[in-house]
C-alpha cells in the first residue's frame, strides 16, 4: 500500500509538468540573453545596407555631429579653461565626415569587398576586422584631437557675443568703436572709425595668422581674401584693439559672406 503511494506521488508530479518542464534559466542567464539580442539588433542596424537606411542613418549621424559640435563650442566659450567640451567639439566634426562616409561607403561597400579577398589575408583580415579598427581610430582621434583642438573647428563664440555686449555697456555710445568693411572683388577694405585714444595698437588676424599689424593713426586697411582662413566654408577675419598695456579693449570678427 506504501509502494502503491509512493507511485502515486511520483506520477502527480510528472503529470503536474515538474519532472517533464523545460529547465528554467537563472536571472543572469536570461539577461545575458537579452543583451545578446539587443547586440544583433544594434548590429542589424548597424550593417543594413539598403539606399533608404544608408540615407537615413547618414543624414542622422550628421546632424548630431552638428548638434554635438556646435554645443561644444558654446560650452568651450563659457568654460574656457574646461577639458570635456574639447571632446564634444572634436567629436562632432569627425562625426560631420565619419558618420556618412561610414554607411554610404565603408559598410555596403568597402567591408564586403575586403572579405571577399581570401587571397590575401591581412586584406581579409582587415574586411572582419574592419569596424572595431575603424572605431578605435576615430575615437583616439578624438581624444588625441582634443588636448590641443586645431582653430578651424573652434568657434569664438565670446568675440562675437561677449565682445560687442558686455564692452558696448560699459563704454558711453559716443566712444564706441566702428569697423566698417566693404567687398571689391576679392579685395576687403576696411576702415575704423571712433576709436578712443586708449587704443595704440591695431592687429589683423585670421585662423592662427597674424596679416596685418597697425598703429591707431592708420584706420583704414586692405586685405586679400585669397590670405583669409576659411571656418566651415566661409572666409574669416578679426580686427583686435589694444592699448599701451596690451591689453585687449575689443574685437571685431568679419565673415566675408556678409560683406
Amino acid at each position: 500500500m506504501e509502494v502503491q503511494t509512493q507511485q502515486n506521488v511520483r506520477l502527480s508530479r510528472r503529470v503536474n509538468g515538474a519532472a517533464g518542464s523545460p529547465h528554467i534559466l537563472p536571472a543572469g542567464w536570461r539577461g545575458l540573453s537579452r543583451g545578446q539580442r539587443l547586440w544583433r539588433f544594434i548590429k542589424s542596424i548597424y550593417y543594413a545596407s539598403t539606399p533608404s537606411w544608408q540615407l537615413l542613418k547618414s543624414g542622422a549621424l550628421f546632424f548630431f555631429g552638428f548638434f554635438c559640435w556646435a554645443i561644444g563650442n558654446l560650452l568651450h566659450s563659457y568654460l574656457p579653461g574646461v577639458y570635456w567640451p574639447n571632446l564634444l567639439i572634436i567629436y562632432g566634426a569627425l562625426l560631420f565626415w565619419f558618420g556618412p562616409l561610414t554607411h554610404l561607403v565603408f559598410v555596403p561597400r568597402l567591408i564586403p569587398w575586403l572579405r571577399r579577398q581570401r587571397h590575401n589575408r591581412m586584406l581579409h583580415w582587415l574586411g572582419g576586422h574592419f569596424t572595431v579598427t575603424m572605431l578605435t581610430l576615430f575615437f583616439g582621434t578624438v581624444v588625441l584631437l582634443s588636448l590641443d583642438p586645431p582653430d578651424f573647428v573652434v568657434l569664438d563664440v565670446r568675440g562675437r557675443l561677449h565682445s560687442t555686449t558686455v564692452q558696448a555697456a560699459a563704454e558711453p555710445a559716443a566712444q564706441l568703436p566702428e569697423l566698417n568693411c566693404q567687398r571689391t572683388g576679392h579685395q576687403i577694405t576696411c576702415t575704423l572709425t571712433h576709436l578712443p585714444a586708449t587704443v595704440t595698437r591695431i592687429e589683423v588676424t585670421s585662423g592662427v595668422r597674424r596679416l596685418l599689424e597697425l598703429d591707431a593713426r592708420t584706420t583704414t586697411f586692405t586685405l586679400a581674401e585669397q590670405d583669409l582662413a576659411e571656418v566651415l566654408g566661409q572666409r574669416e577675419f578679426r580686427v583686435t584693439l589694444y592699448d599701451t598695456q596690451g591689453r585687449q579693449l575689443r574685437e571685431f570678427v568679419r565673415n566675408t559672406a556678409f560683406l
